[in-house]
């Protein structure tokens, strides 16, 4: 990417279950900006997951899928970062929902765009073990027992990195109350030319 190209990304992180998605969502809706682009990592890792069983359906071989997780699939993180490059180009600014709670994504997804000088507004939202659990177990999308096996170490690993994140403290608020919050930030950082 040209040196002076200032790429514009709005990452939403946070455990798994936290409503990432549904906050993004209202954050899309709420910017009003055509030059937004929401890019819902789940979405696009069940249809690569898709694309590769179909793949080797066609080859008669098994699928070779890399990683149970976005976070631990390499061919993902590879596939997902060029995929926001690709926004990039197009002069877009790119709204991503997704959990950084392994090292490997941190390190060669999330990382790689620090480096390289993007301008990143890194939110992640938080709330209490119980209010995460809560919510996971309303969720009708989600592999439910992976998402609370899992959990305490989504939120340690939260807890132990990215000390320059916006975190958002979601308990006892409502979807609008959370992404209005995010919108102000952003349009503040807008204002104030540091973002």
């Amino acid at each position: 990417m040209d040196s002076e190209v200032k790429a514009v990304i709005i990452w939403i992180d946070g455990a798994y279950g936290i409503g990432k998605t549904s906050v993004a969502l209202k954050v899309k809706e709420g910017l009003q900006d055509d030059a937004v682009d929401f890019l819902e990592s789940d979405c696009y890792f069940q249809q690569m997951m898709k694309d590769i069983v179909e793949e080797a359906k066609k080859n008669n071989c098994f699928p070779a899928i890399g990683g149970t997780f976005p976070q631990n699939n390499i061919r993902f993180i590879e596939s997902f970062k060029n995929e926001i490059e690709e926004r990039e180009r197009e002069n877009k600014k790119v709204l991503v929902d997704m959990a950084l709670t392994q090292r490997v994504c941190m390190e060669k997804l999330f990382c790689y765009f620090v480096t390289s000088k993007r301008n990143i507004l890194h939110f992640i939202l938080t709330a209490d073990e119980e209010t995460i659990k809560s919510r996971i177990k309303n969720d009708s999308t989600r592999d439910k027992q992976a998402a609370l096996d899992y959990l305490g170490d989504n939120i340690s690993f939260l807890n132990e990195n990215f000390s320059d994140a916006i975190r958002i403290k979601t308990d006892n608020r409502s979807t609008d109350e959370i992404s209005e919050e995010i919108i102000k930030i952003i349009k503040s950082a807008e204002k104030t030319g540091h973002f």
